[in-house]
């Protein structure tokens, strides 16, 4: 978000941002985390899928064209991802994310009410962006904190410009410039004529959008020091700082009609823009900052505040100063190893006879496997920045989704998945051995405490360290995973035999892992009849999306002719997926009336698939991708399960029953379960 009301303060003022920038040929840093929601958002069309869980299919081939596109133009995109969204060495951004979190908590609670509000990123939008990006082989790096910093650092290194619509990003010091994410008309590729301005010389595609550089905002302002300039979000307001910390700083402060009497300069082209109090405090503090040093504006600032809280609000100010430092080296490793090195200490100094060199040599041997292990999972698979929590012992903020407010909260499988990496991330050793995680409960946003799984049916005793981590064996951690959502590995791998005759291996293995997902989540279920209508519309949804471009020719032209190379199949559900693939009209996005009002329960259901969507991909990239991850974005279309679902209710649907292979399988598990 970064400095509310600076980039619209910018965009209304001529010349700060250049218009018709022509970007081509170049690399790119990219702020991922603002990008997944500026590209779900257009992908959409101005739909309101999102009240619906969104389409992740449709999702996935947006973000494939835009990969495309870029590609088209010779721009090499690097995507930074943030990591732990708090850390005991800043506390100011918990009560920020705090708010953030609640505001979304209030937001979904209209929606599940009235069935309309403000927009909600879809649960599963950022697994399937790191999907599509790991499919495509995108450079992807990954924080250890908030990405900031880490961005522009990689943006002067490579000088080459960010994308961004952070407005923190227009306070850095960003040689090679800023263009803003809205900006970035990634839809239309333009063909120039020529690369050097000569009509024989070659041409190139490119992508037109708003390029910012510091140097046309400085030029405004007579005499600024640029390092003064992070001093605006300090007084303003940001991600870090409540606005109305500084607020009565800000309103001592001057404001001039005419600071600079050239045309097109200084205040007086400032001063038709502020047409609100935020672009009035900014430039106020714009204005305060032009012939000052950095230090010099601090004291001359601490000056108005009483003598005995001077010391206090200096300190404030610098600590919070350092959000806009741009450093010199990834503290990726740095961090993770103090994190790690008493507990190493604890756990194996007695065996090396309380030896600090030799147990300095082994801590860094150790570390280096276990960054490497760590960064591969979150840079080559979808392992999210929730480890990063967990082994920071963060309070995590789970962001709600709709549901329905008188069940137990949709997100609540999550809590079994932070249980399970907790006890492998932090163990018994550690002082601190739990985690603080705020959800919904009832009609609240409230904190639990949450403490490691030590033990998991079907795995047994979680004795394992992080330390340990490379050297569990690749059964025993797809042993781990399974268990994690109550299920044999064995059985699981017996059940995955009956499948192959209908899919290729991989939808086999996704199809399976589904249907063990629901189960997982189906514990205590209120209504029966209507969760068994969902996880039909799942298994429909899975199946149209399978096969509905006619990729499988052979499967189609066996199921026309009821050729089925004797394998029981039920032929009227297998005439009726025919049907559902060759129908468009349950793609559409649902309409909602005073005759078919938003069916919250049902809403409940699909937060809960993606939720546990997202606690597999996360625990299976942690444990080295022991299995295939679920591509959602091959099959997840919200909108259509949604339809289906009621579709079946209402029975507008022609489906009397599920798949007589399904009844099977169910039976084959039960008994192998029995025995």
């Amino acid at each position: 978000m970064g400095v509310r009301g600076l980039k619209s303060f910018i965009e209304k003022h001529d010349g700060l941002l250049e218009d018709d920038y022509h970007l081509h040929d170049t690399r790119i840093v990219i702020d991922a985390n603002n990008l997944v929601c500026v590209l779900y958002k257009r992908s959409q069309k101005h739909e309101r899928r999102d009240l619906f869980g969104g389409d992740m299919v449709q999702y996935g081939r947006y973000l494939n064209l835009f990969f495309s596109n870029l590609r088209q133009c010779k721009i090499e995109p690097v995507l930074v991802f943030d990591g732990a969204q708090t850390y005991e060495e800043n506390k100011n951004k918990t009560p920020e994310k705090h708010k953030r979190a609640l505001e979304r908590f209030e937001n979904v609670m209209s929606i599940s009410k009235l069935g309309f509000g403000d927009f909600t990123l879809p649960a599963t939008a950022t697994n399937v962006f790191r999907s599509v990006a790991v499919d495509l082989d995108i450079e992807i790096v990954q924080c250890m904190y908030e990405a900031d910093a880490e961005v522009a650092r990689i943006s002067n290194d490579l000088k080459c410009p960010v994308i961004s619509n952070d407005s923190d990003f227009f306070l850095m010091n960003l040689p090679h410039g800023l263009i803003t994410t809205d900006s970035l008309e990634h839809e239309h590729i333009r063909r120039h004529p020529s690369l050097n301005g000569d009509d024989n010389g070659p041409s190139y595609q490119y992508m037109e959008c708003c390029f910012y550089k510091q140097s046309n905002f400085i030029k405004y302002i007579p005499d600024l020091d640029v390092r003064s300039l992070s001093l605006v979000g300090v007084l303003a307001g940001n991600d870090y700082v409540c606005g109305k910390v500084y607020e009565q700083i800000c309103d001592r402060l001057p404001l001039r009609r005419i600071y600079n009497t050239r045309p097109g300069c200084g205040l007086k082209s400032f001063r038709k823009f502020t047409n609100n109090k935020q672009h009035e405090k900014i430039v106020k503090i714009l204005h305060y900052l032009g012939g000052k040093s950095l230090n010099e504006t601090i004291n001359l600032l601490c000056s108005q505040v009483p003598k005995e809280k001077r010391q206090e609000v200096k300190e404030s100010i610098k600590s919070s100063l350092l959000v806009y430092a741009i450093p010199t080296h990834s503290d990726f490793k740095f961090e993770l190893s103090r994190l790690y090195w008493q507990g190493f200490v604890s756990t194996y100094s007695r065996q090396l006879n309380n030896d600090q060199f030799e147990l300095k040599r082994q801590f860094e041997a150790t570390m280096d496997q276990l960054v490497e292990w760590l960064k591969l999972s979150m840079e080559h698979s979808v392992l999210s920045y929730r480890c990063l929590e967990i082994a920071n012992h963060n309070t995590i903020f789970i962001m709600e989704h709709m549901d329905d407010p008188t069940l137990t909260s949709a997100h609540a499988c999550q809590i079994r998945c932070i249980r399970v990496m907790l006890a492998l991330l932090r163990s018994t050793y550690n002082e601190k051995n739990y985690c603080l995680v705020y959800s919904r409960l009832g009609n609240g946003y409230k904190k639990q405490v949450v403490r490691p799984l030590k033990q998991l049916d079907n795995a047994g005793i979680l004795n394992y360290t992080f330390f340990d981590l490379p050297t569990i064996s690749p059964i025993m951690r797809r042993t781990i995973l399974l268990a994690t959502f109550h299920a044999n590995c064995q059985i699981f791998n017996e059940n995955l035999i009956e499948y192959t005759p209908w899919f290729e291996l991989y939808h086999a293995e996704e199809f399976l892992t589904m249907k063990l997902l629901m189960d997982f989540v189906d514990f205590g279920h209120s209504d029966a009849h209507l969760w068994k209508q969902f996880r039909q519309a799942v298994l429909l949804c899975m199946m149209y999306h399978y096969y509905k471009d006619k990729r499988d020719q052979a499967f189609l032209a066996r199921l026309e002719s009821n050729d089925h190379g004797g394998i029981d199949i039920d032929t009227e559900f297998m005439d009726n997926l025919v049907s559902l693939i060759k129908a468009r009209k349950f793609n559409k996005m649902p309409v909602l009336s005073k005759k078919r009002l938003y069916n919250c329960r049902l809403m409940h259901q699909i937060t809960q698939i993606q939720s546990a969507i997202i606690c597999f991909n996360t625990l299976n990239a942690f444990l080295g991708d022991v299995m295939n991850r679920l591509r959602s974005e091959g099959w997840l279309n919200s909108c259509l399960i949604y339809n289906l679902a009621e579709g079946l209710r209402y029975k507008t649907l022609r489906l009397p029953c599920t798949p007589s292979i399904i009844h099977n399988l169910q039976r084959a598990q039960n008994d192998r379960q029995d025995r």
